[in-house]
C-alpha cells in the first residue's frame, strides 16, 4: 500500500499473510527516519501495536531501506485473526495497509493494478483534503508575515518622517532664537556706541564753552586794562 499522510509523508506497506494466531507484513513511512508504528484492529477493536523494524532479505533486495521494515504481530490469547476482518493501520491515522491479495479478490496482475490505482486515488484524496489546505494556510501565513513586515517598515518610515519634521522645527526655532538674540546684542552695542559718541560730543562742547568763556573773560580784562591805562 502507498499513500500520503496529512503531513505529506508517504505511507507504504502491505500485509503479506494472516494466520489464526499471527499476521506479518512490512511498512515504512517515507519522510520519517524511524520505524513505522502500526495498530492492529479487528471488527473495530484494537488488538495491539507492532513496530515494523524486523529484517527481511527480500525487502532489502527490493530497495526498501536496509530491509529492517518487516513486522510480525501475534494475536492476544483467545483471539483468532480473521483475514477478512483484520486491519493494520499506521498509528494515529486511518491509513491502512493493503490486505493479503488472497482476501477479497484474485492475485492476477489486473487486480493488482486496480488495487494500485485505488491506492493512488486514496493518496490524492488525502492530498486534496489535508495537504493542500495546509499549504494554503502556510502561504497565507507567509503573506501575512510579509504584510506585517511591510507595515512595520511603513510605520518606521512614518516615525522617521515625524522625527525629521521635529528636528526641522527645532532647528528653525533655534535659528530664530539665535537671530533675535543677535539682533538684541547688536542693538545694545549700537546704543552703547551712541552713548559713548554723545558723551564725547558733550565733553567737546563743554570744552569749547569753557574755552570761550575763559577767552571772553580774558578779552574783557584786556579791554578794561587798555581804557584804564589811558
Amino acid at each position: 500500500m502507498s499513500g500520503l499522510s496529512p503531513g505529506a509523508m508517504v505511507y507504504r506497506g502491505c500485509i503479506d499473510r494472516v494466520a489464526e494466531d499471527h499476521l506479518a507484513g512490512w511498512a515504512l513511512i517515507e519522510g520519517q527516519t524511524g520505524p513505522a508504528v502500526l495498530e492492529v484492529l479487528q471488527r473495530g477493536e484494537l488488538l495491539g501495536h507492532v513496530t515494523a523494524q524486523a529484517f527481511r532479505a527480500d525487502l532489502q533486495r527490493a530497495g526498501l531501506r536496509d530491509g529492517h521494515v518487516a513486522f510480525t504481530f501475534t494475536a492476544p490469547t483467545g483471539v483468532s485473526l480473521d483475514a477478512a476482518e483484520v486491519r493494520v493501520c499506521f498509528a494515529g491515522t486511518a491509513v491502512a495497509l493493503r490486505p493479503p491479495r488472497a482476501v477479497g479478490g484474485s492475485a492476477d496482475p489486473m487486480a493488482r493494478h486496480v488495487a494500485d490505482l485505488n491506492d493512488l486515488i486514496t493518496s490524492l484524496k488525502l492530498l486534496t483534503t489535508s495537504t493542500l489546505p495546509q499549504l494554503e494556510r502556510g502561504h497565507t501565513a507567509a503573506l501575512g508575515a510579509i504584510a506585517t513586515a511591510l507595515q512595520a517598515r511603513q510605520d518606521t518610515l512614518a516615525q522617521l518622517s515625524t522625527a525629521a519634521e521635529e528636528v526641522k522645527q527645532t532647528t528653525t526655532f533655534l535659528s530664530l532664537s539665535f537671530g533675535d538674540q543677535l539682533k538684541h546684542t547688536i542693538r545694545e552695542e549700537v546704543a552703547a556706541a551712541s552713548d559713548a559718541m554723545v558723551g564725547r560730543v558733550v565733553r567737546a562742547l563743554l570744552a569749547v564753552i569753557v574755552i570761550a568763556v575763559l577767552g571772553g573773560a580774558a578779552a574783557g580784562a584786556g579791554i578794561a586794562w587798555a581804557l584804564f591805562a589811558q
